[in-house]
């Protein structure tokens, strides 16, 4: 076999047509390729892009301690056309965090190098260069959950002598969850501020969303209030106040007055109120002082032991004392 016909053999699963002058051919490749370089070069472009958020993936045994956006600049290649419609918010990056070392202590700041070919996402036709800052530092801590009880906020204010009451919240109590060095410290979760209005005179009920936390995460997003409206001030009438008798007359005598019993009406605070009774009123009459027997109209009197509490009326504000020789 000759040397010719080795070389067919040898080649023979190259096309004829490409063997034929394949050294011309091939100086021609060469130089349309540094043609295709060249005008590649002339109509792409670079653009930089800043303030570009970087989105941080972490494992589920972490938290964010801050909520400080990550924000880097990038630059991109690509033609006029495109770079010249590209907006920042297509511009993608996610930084995926591993699980750090077991030797770690909690909170701690996690280094983390952004992949331009993994970590960024452009649209078809573009070309990441550079990201700046590459390296991001993420402070992270150990994510804890803690069930806190939940505390109503309010504002404005109701009818004047008019208050409130929060008979339940339901639930009372949410599971909070994030960063170990910020739950710890969470005694409660505060809700969206109630606002009374002076039209306010029923009992009602609301459904509050509970205030948002930074890198806090509640069991719910709301709760619900039972609100009681009730009147600051108030009137109670008690009757049946037995009259005592306070003092003595100057010489020995029989004493008594008609009627026995008045009619007392005190004005105070609701809640003082309902709890009074009877026996808290001392109605009395003062006979220091009379001396000689026979029948006088004596002011009537009344004290109780209560700030809250003032007597309002009386009735009748006199009664009749009779003293009689024993």
């Amino acid at each position: 076999m000759s040397s010719e016909d080795s070389k067919k053999n040898k080649f023979g699963f190259i096309p004829g047509f490409i063997r034929r002058d394949f050294l011309r051919k091939l100086i021609a490749l060469f130089f349309a390729v540094l043609i295709w370089q060249r005008v590649d070069s002339e109509i792409s472009e670079t653009e930089t892009f800043g303030s570009i958020p970087v989105h941080v993936t972490l494992p589920a045994s972490l938290d964010r301690v801050d909520n400080q956006p990550l924000l880097v600049s990038v630059k991109l290649k690509g033609s006029r056309r495109l770079l010249s419609k590209l907006s920042g918010a297509e511009i993608n990056i996610n930084a995926r965090l591993g699980e750090p070392d077991a030797q770690h202590k909690s909170p701690m700041v996690v280094m983390h190098r952004i992949d331009s070919l993994r970590d960024v996402s452009v649209p078809r036709g573009i070309s990441v260069m550079q990201v700046k800052p590459e390296i991001i530092s993420v402070s992270v801590d150990k994510r804890i959950s803690r069930t806190v009880p939940v505390k109503m906020v309010h504002s404005g204010m109701l009818m004047d002598g008019y208050s409130f009451r929060v008979a339940s919240l339901i639930p009372s109590e949410v599971t909070i969850t994030g960063p170990e060095s910020i739950i710890k410290f969470i005694n409660d979760i505060k809700t969206e501020p109630l606002a009374f209005r002076v039209e306010n005179i029923n009992d009602f009920e609301v459904d509050l969303a509970l205030a948002k936390r930074d890198n806090i995460v509640a069991s719910r997003q709301s709760v619900t209030a039972y609100i009681e409206i009730f009147k600051r001030y108030d009137l109670k009438e008690f009757v049946g106040v037995p009259v005592k008798v306070l003092g003595a007359a100057e010489a020995p005598a029989k004493v008594s007055t008609e009627p026995r019993e008045v009619m007392v009406v005190v004005h105070g605070i609701r809640r003082s109120l309902e709890v009074m009774g009877l026996g808290d009123l001392n109605a009395h009459v003062d006979i220091s002082g009379l001396a000689v027997p026979g029948k006088y109209a004596l002011d009537v009197r009344c004290w109780l032991d209560s700030p809250d509490i003032k007597v309002q009326m009386i009735k009748p504000e006199q009664v009749e004392v009779n003293l009689e020789l024993p």
